[in-house]
C-alpha cells in the first residue's frame, strides 16, 4: 500500500508522466498534495484529499503453484478522492473528469509497482470508477477508483 500511496502523491500539477500517446504532459490536479492510507475523517480545510483502501485479498488458484509453493494474490484497492464542499461548482463533472485522468494516469505510470527496478506485481486490472454522491442527493462529493492488483507471494507470508 505504500506505494500506491507514494504515487497518488504524485498528481501535482508541477509534475509530468507519458500519456498514452507517448506524449510528455503535466498532471492536472494538485489532489496529491493530502494522501494517507485508510483515512476516512478529512476536515473541509484539508479537502481535496485522496484515500487509498486495502479490500480483502483472494487467491487465484488458477495462476498459484503447489509445487513452487507460491500463490497468485488478488488485492482490491479502492481510490477514493473527496472533495471540498465549497468546490461543488458547475464545474463539478470537469473536477471529476481530471482527477479520474490524474489517478489513471498515475497508475499507468508502473502497473507492475516496481521498486528499485523489479516488479512487484504481475498486473494492474481496472474494475471501475466514477463520481462518488452525497447520500440521498445528486451532489457530487468526490470520486472513487477500483482496481486489482495481481502479485505472487509464498504460500502463508505476510511478509511480502
Amino acid at each position: 500500500m505504500t506505494e500506491i500511496v507514494a504515487r497518488m502523491e504524485t498528481i501535482l500539477t508541477t509534475n509530468t508522466y507519458v500519456n498514452a500517446q507517448g506524449a510528455t504532459v503535466n498532471f492536472q490536479t494538485d489532489i496529491g498534495t493530502r494522501v494517507e492510507e485508510g483515512r476516512t475523517n478529512w476536515d473541509q480545510n484539508e479537502l481535496p484529499a485522496i484515500s487509498v483502501f486495502q479490500g480483502t485479498v483472494t487467491i487465484d488458484r488458477e495462476q498459484s503453484s503447489d509445487e513452487d509453493r507460491v500463490v497468485c494474490r488478488v488485492m482490491p484497492v479502492m481510490i477514493q478522492c473527496t472533495f471540498a464542499q465549497s468546490d461543488a461548482t458547475a464545474d463539478t463533472g470537469t473536477m471529476v473528469r481530471k482527477v479520474l485522468s490524474d489517478i489513471h494516469a498515475a497508475i499507468r505510470v508502473d502497473m507492475k509497482w516496481s521498486v528499485a527496478g523489479v516488479p512487484q506485481a504481475l498486473r494492474t486490472d481496472e474494475i471501475s470508477h466514477g463520481p462518488e454522491y452525497k447520500s440521498e442527493t445528486y451532489e457530487i462529493i468526490g470520486t472513487q477508483t477500483a482496481i486489482e492488483i495481481r502479485y505472487f507471494a509464498p504460500h502463508f507470508s505476510m511478509e511480502d
